[in-house]
C-alpha cells in the first residue's frame, strides 16, 4: 500500500505544530502516511517539483505577508503541472480570504480556503473533509474567465505582455483587455495590491508614483510629491 504524503508549509512553528496535532486526530491517520513540513514557500516549492505523489498540501499564510504573487504563482502555474491531483488547503488571514477565493475559484487543486483564525473545530472539520476528498464551497463572489486567468497568471509569473500575447496567440490590445477585465472583476486598480495588499492611488499617467507602506495605517503614500518612476513592464501594461 502506497504511503500517503502530506506537505505542510507554514512560517510559524506553532501553526505547523497545531496543524500536525489536528492531523494526528483525523481519520486520515488510519493509512500509512508521510508528513513533511517546511517553513518557507520557496522550500516547499522546491520539494514539490522534485517529488511525486503528494496527496494533500496545506499552505498557511503568514499574517505579515503582503506579497501574494509567489503564492498565487505557485498554485496557479506550478501545481497544475507538477501535481494536478494534489488537494490544497489554504489557511489565510481574514483580509486575504475573499480575494484568494475569487482569484482561485477555478483552480482544480484548491479544496478549501479557510480563515486561519477560525475555531479549531471548524479547521478540524475542513481538514477531515479535505482528507476524505470532500471539496469545500469556495464561496467566490466572481469568476474569472480562463483567458483572464491566463493573462494574470502570466503577468504574476514575470512574463511580459508581449510574451503572453505570443504564447496565447493574441494581440497586445486583446491581452490588455483581458487584464483590465480581470482587474475590474477583482476590484483592483492594478496588479500592485496583489504584491502589496494596500490601496493604490489612481494614476492616469503611464508612470506611477513611488510608494512606500505606512506601517501604522497600512496604506500606500507617495514617497515624494510628484516623484515618478517607470513601472515594471509586467505590472503596468500599456492600456
Amino acid at each position: 500500500m502506497r504511503k500517503g504524503k502530506i506537505v505542510i508549509q507554514s512560517p510559524c512553528h506553532f501553526t505547523s505544530i497545531g496543524i500536525e496535532t489536528l492531523f494526528n486526530h483525523s481519520l486520515y491517520t488510519n493509512k500509512p502516511t508521510e508528513l513533511v513540513t517546511f517553513k518557507t514557500l520557496e522550500e516547499c516549492k522546491e520539494y514539490c517539483v522534485s517529488v511525486s505523489g503528494i496527496d494533500i498540501l496545506i499552505l498557511a499564510l503568514n499574517g505579515k505577508e503582503n506579497n501574494l504573487a509567489p503564492l498565487i504563482n505557485f498554485i496557479s502555474n506550478t501545481l497544475p503541472i507538477t501535481h494536478p491531483k494534489t488537494k490544497v488547503l489554504l489557511l489565510v488571514h481574514g483580509r486575504h480570504t475573499e480575494f484568494l477565493s475569487n482569484y482561485l475559484s477555478r483552480n482544480g487543486n484548491i479544496s478549501a480556503i479557510l480563515d486561519i483564525s477560525s475555531p479549531l473545530k471548524q479547521i478540524q472539520k475542513v481538514l477531515d473533509n479535505v482528507f476524505n476528498g470532500v471539496k469545500e464551497d469556495i464561496n467566490a463572489n466572481i469568476s474569472l474567465s480562463l483567458r483572464e486567468l491566463s493573462v494574470l497568471n502570466g503577468l504574476l509569473s514575470g512574463r511580459t505582455p508581449i510574451q503572453i500575447a505570443n504564447e496565447l496567440r493574441l494581440s497586445i490590445k486583446t491581452v490588455s483587455h483581458y487584464k483590465r477585465a480581470a482587474l475590474a472583476k477583482l476590484g483592483l486598480p492594478s496588479l500592485h495590491p496583489i504584491f502589496m495588499q494596500c490601496s493604490i492611488p489612481a494614476v492616469t499617467s503611464r508612470y506611477r508614483r513611488v510608494a512606500k507602506i505606512d506601517t501604522q495605517s497600512k496604506s500606500c503614500l507617495p514617497k515624494k510629491q510628484g516623484e515618478l518612476i517607470e513601472p515594471p513592464e509586467c505590472i503596468n501594461m500599456a492600456e
